[in-house]
């Protein structure tokens, strides 16, 4: 179960992950290659508040505020760096391409603010992912895993239980009354069910913790 939850939440944050990589890819080619600034801070607002509609979506036992705040930072720190490159004094290299690049005496003095809001960006990403302190240990703040199937552990083999398998004509003697019906409760089969019965208890406290008005 725990495996199954953080594969989910790997994916929820991953496709904030990807917007993010695809905002400063953006920035890059709309500022140096295209010299097109206002194309630059459009991308940025689009793929963001995408990542923020996202963020609303995947998570669900935190208030908008706290989402909203949290998915500012990774905005302000694409912000911050797209600001520094378009002010930034720009060269042209020699040759036919004439490609324009960043001139080497540049400084960039907010560099290291936009390095921090990632950290602490991914900090709160952490803190949010943490499990539970119950026995689930899940990270309920995520829908994902409030959908996972909490009877996924049991045993559906009903054959071990009734009869265990045996030959249908063992009903009737097999033939001429020479078959013998194997009994239905066993040590093996007991244990079995007591297991059984542990897993329904703890599927059912995991479906009892589901937040109110998410199980629809």
């Amino acid at each position: 179960q725990c495996y199954d939850a953080y594969a989910r939440v790997s994916m929820a944050i991953g496709m904030n992950q990807i917007l993010l990589a695809f905002t400063f890819y953006l920035a890059d080619v709309t500022l140096i290659q295209f010299h097109s600034p206002s194309a630059c801070y459009a991308c940025i607002t689009v793929f963001q508040f995408t990542a923020l509609a996202l963020s609303y979506i995947d998570i669900a036992k935190l208030g908008h505020v706290e989402v909203f705040v949290m998915q500012a930072l990774p905005f302000a720190a694409c912000l911050l760096a797209a600001i520094q490159t378009n002010i930034a004094e720009k060269e042209i290299e020699a040759g036919e391409t004439h490609s324009v690049r960043l001139a080497e005496t540049n400084t960039y003095p907010l560099s290291p603010v936009c390095f921090f809001l990632i950290a602490f960006w991914f900090e709160l990403l952490i803190r949010v992912a943490w499990p539970s302190l119950d026995d689930g240990g899940l990270p309920r703040r995520f829908r994902a895993v409030l959908f996972l199937d909490v009877f996924d552990d049991a045993d559906p083999d009903i054959a071990k239980v009734e009869g265990q398998g045996q030959d249908p004509t063992a009903w009737f003697g097999g033939g001429g009354g020479g078959g013998s019906k194997k009994p239905l409760l066993t040590a093996q089969a007991t244990v079995e069910a007591d297991e059984a019965l542990l897993k329904a208890h703890a599927a059912l406290r995991r479906w009892e913790a589901v937040p109110a008005g998410v199980s629809e």
